[in-house]
Order: C-alpha cells, then sequence, then structure tokens
C-alpha cells in the first residue's frame, strides 16, 4: 500500500468515526435536562441562572420554581422597575402589598408661566410600600417568669426570614435608580372611630387591618 492510499484509508476511517459518534444515542438525556417542564429539580437552578432568574429559594415547590424559570424573562424581567413589579415578585416569597405611595406626587398650588403645575415636596424615583409579610413565631416558647397575675412571660423565638425575603423580593423588582422603603405593619390597634363591633369572640385589643401607608 503506497503512502497516498494509505492516507485515504485513515481518511475514510475517520469519517466513519465522526459519522458513528454522532448517531450514537447520548447517556445523557439533554434533550430533557435543558427543558423547564421535564428537567430534574437538581437542575432547575442552572437553567434559571440562564434565564437571569434574580431571586430564588431553595425551599420553593417545585411547581413554583418550574413556573418561575419558565416564565421570568416573560413575566418578571419584562415589569422590572415598574410599579407593576411589585406585587408579582412579593407573591413569589408569599407576602402581599397592601398598598404603595409613589413619588413624586402632582400637588397643585398653582401655574408657573410656562403652565405647569407648580409642584412640592418632589422625591423622585422613591416608592412606600405596606406589605403583608408575618414573620414565624416558634410555638415552643420559653417561659421566663410569672406576671403579677400568675400568667407566665414567654419569649417569642421568632423568625424574621418572611420579611427578609420580601425585602430582597422588592430589592429584585426595582430599578437600580429608585428607592423602595417598607413597612411590615400591616395591623394596627383598633380606635373608637373605627366603630369595631367588640364581643367574647373579638375583644378590644384585638388588631385590625391597616390599609394606607
Amino acid at each position: 500500500m503506497n503512502v497516498s492510499d494509505a492516507l485515504a484509508q485513515e481518511e475514510g476511517e475517520a469519517l466513519h468515526s465522526h459519522a458513528a459518534g454522532m448517531s450514537d444515542e447520548l447517556p445523557v438525556p439533554i434533550a430533557q435536562l435543558f427543558n423547564v417542564e421535564t428537567t430534574t429539580e437538581e437542575f432547575l437552578p442552572y437553567l434559571a441562572f440562564n434565564e437571569g432568574v434574580k431571586i430564588w429559594y431553595d425551599d420553593w415547590p417545585i411547581e413554583r420554581k418550574r413556573g418561575v424559570a419558565k416564565n421570568w424573562l416573560k413575566d418578571y424581567a419584562s415589569i422590572i422597575g415598574t410599579k407593576a413589579a411589585l406585587e408579582p415578585f412579593l407573591a413569589l416569597v408569599d407576602a402581599e402589598l397592601i398598598d404603595k405611595v409613589t413619588h413624586p406626587t402632582h400637588f397643585v398650588i398653582g401655574v408657573t408661566p410656562i403652565e405647569d403645575g407648580m409642584r412640592v415636596h418632589q422625591e423622585p424615583f422613591l416608592l412606600h410600600a405596606l406589605v403583608k409579610a408575618s414573620p414565624i413565631a416558634d410555638p415552643e416558647h420559653f417561659t421566663i417568669g410569672v406576671t403579677s397575675v400568675d400568667e407566665p412571660i414567654r419569649v417569642l423565638d421568632v423568625d424574621n426570614e418572611p420579611l427578609e425575603r420580601a425585602k430582597a423580593a422588592m430589592r429584585a423588582a426595582k430599578s437600580p435608580e429608585t428607592e423602595y422603603t417598607v413597612d411590615f405593619g400591616h395591623k394596627r390597634p383598633p380606635t373608637f372611630a373605627d366603630a369595631v363591633p367588640f364581643s367574647e369572640a373579638r375583644p378590644f385589643n384585638a388588631l385590625i387591618d391597616r390599609e394606607r401607608v
């Protein structure tokens, strides 16, 4: 066999090897792995990272993880920096937007020479939010003493993780140029002006919903 025949044979064998490699079934189910709806839960964070997801928690239900990874660009990334982003972002962490006040607000007190409303107290790119995201109290609280009416004084081991997640969701929803402040005091003591009917089932000191920031 001459040199040219040997080179041709090697080239043919190489082509056959490439063809065989391309036709073999891969041991890893690539199509299934890179599909949000069929991938494993362990691989979902990588798909979410690839989509640019800005908020993610490992203890979320698998359905929420798949939904966020699949719909991030359409339902979340597209509204970041807008007023509409707060509610869906807070809902991801089981928090609720009760009320919001945004600035600048237009309080017209007169007309300027260019016929533009005179505005006061302008705070551009600022939003105040009232959010419901209650901390979790451990039912196994620790008794440290007794009151004058012989009732134990208890200290609750409070987990503020729901509040921290709500703040993280708000940071993910805002644009870098904006400032958000949040108040978690979504309950308040009633006043006589509320005219709340009280009974044995509803004592006077029962808190009521706070509706405004």
